[in-house]
């Protein structure tokens, strides 16, 4: 596949997964990689954003939106602090934290490997 083609499809069907300010960034670097590494890119699992957002607003209370992304040890921290009246605002502040950590995890699995 040529890569401007494969930069182009990878970015439309993935942009809800990034910021709109990394899509060109990305798709920069697309345009530039080997088809061998075009492999590698299509195989990597993104969060979706949106599955973040609906587990930190569902179950944010048992740290599940943080073990989503991969933040193990600040899991565990929300777990303990929801005992207290920090804990719940942590909860509240992870409705838009985790969600935009998730973009940004995203961004970096993408830049890693490009």
């Amino acid at each position: 596949m040529e890569q401007k083609q494969f930069a182009e499809q990878y970015v439309i069907s993935n942009r809800d997964k990034f910021n709109s300010d990394q899509i060109f960034l990305i798709k920069n670097k697309l345009e530039h990689l080997p088809e061998d590494r075009q492999i590698v890119i299509q195989t990597i699992s993104l969060k979706d954003p949106i599955i973040t957002l609906l587990l930190s607003l569902l179950l944010g209370g048992f740290a599940i939106d943080r073990f989503y992304i991969g933040d193990v040890t600040l899991g565990i921290l929300k777990i303990i602090t929801v005992c207290f009246v920090i804990g719940f605002i942590w909860v509240i502040l992870d409705w838009f934290l985790t969600y935009k950590k998730t973009k940004k995890i995203n961004f970096e699995k993408i830049m890693l490997l490009a």
